[in-house]
């Protein structure tokens, strides 16, 4: 298994959890650790072993204070597009993954650290969580993965999220649709891991699938929307998971699936 400076990575029972272990300056995102996230990750796309994945933070106060504010005030113009291209990258390789991704917020949830959890597939939230895009309050607009968030709040909240740089509370968070779910401190990871042998009953095909279908339905027109999943479900039927839940459900019992067809 790699060795990571800037995060702890454990797998049980099918899932990888990854920890952003960085809790003295407020686990930011550096250059290092945006590098050991997506080298991680990359890693898990290719681990038949994994089937879901858990990202939380070290610690009971932050799950991620944002990128790091020491790195941001060194760039220029051209080394700034390099920096948020290459955050980009690990978001999209997250979004991309053919396994689902639940994010575990343990704190304080800012800027880049909340463009990553957007970028994840189900968001379950400690109630000490609190969600910013501060960007604005240091002169820069909210980007990337920000452009999500249109999706979750709508234009007016989103518009006000951004413009003003408030924090939100997870109850508030939570009423607007940014997470699923809130839940005490000590329910947070156990929650996490509950949600991912939920999802872990089902064909990894076609949880593939499905994952890959509503990414592009979020970009797409409503036909081509409809035609990608008439597609998806034809790629379903190859692979043999579509007949062995059929014949389980039949059956009474649960399916067996093996990892790779």
């Amino acid at each position: 298994m790699h060795t990571y400076e800037m995060l702890l990575v454990t797998h049980t029972e099918e899932i990888a959890t990854i920890t952003i272990n960085n809790p003295s300056r407020a686990n930011v995102l550096s250059k290092q650790t945006i590098r050991e996230l997506t080298h991680a990750i990359d890693a898990i796309a290719l681990d038949e072993t994994v089937r879901a994945v858990i990202i939380t933070g070290a610690g009971e106060r932050v799950f991620v204070g944002g990128a790091d504010i020491r790195e941001l005030h060194e760039l220029t113009a051209t080394t700034a597009r390099l920096f948020i291209r290459e955050l980009h990258t690990l978001i999209e390789k997250i979004r991309r993954l053919e396994k689902p991704v639940i994010a575990a917020v343990n704190g304080v949830c800012l800027g880049a650290g909340l463009e990553l959890v957007v970028g994840c597939d189900i968001i379950i939230a400690a109630e000490t969580a609190l969600f910013g895009m501060p960007e604005i309050e240091i002169g820069i607009p909210s980007v990337i993965e920000g452009a999500l968030l249109l999706n979750l709040l709508g234009a007016l909240r989103t518009k006000e999220f951004l413009f003003t740089g408030d924090r939100w509370d997870a109850a508030r968070a939570e009423g607007y649709g940014l997470v699923n779910y809130v839940v005490p401190a000590h329910e947070l990871l156990p929650r996490a891991q509950a949600m991912c042998q939920r999802i872990n009953r089902h064909s990894p095909t076609a949880l593939a699938l499905q994952k890959d279908l509503v990414n592009r339905w979020m970009t797409t027109d409503l036909d081509t929307a409809i035609e990608y999943g008439i597609n998806a479900l034809g790629i379903a039927f190859t692979t043999g998971d579509s007949q062995e839940a059929m014949q389980a459900f039949q059956e009474k019992r649960s399916p067996h699936f093996p990892w790779q067809h």
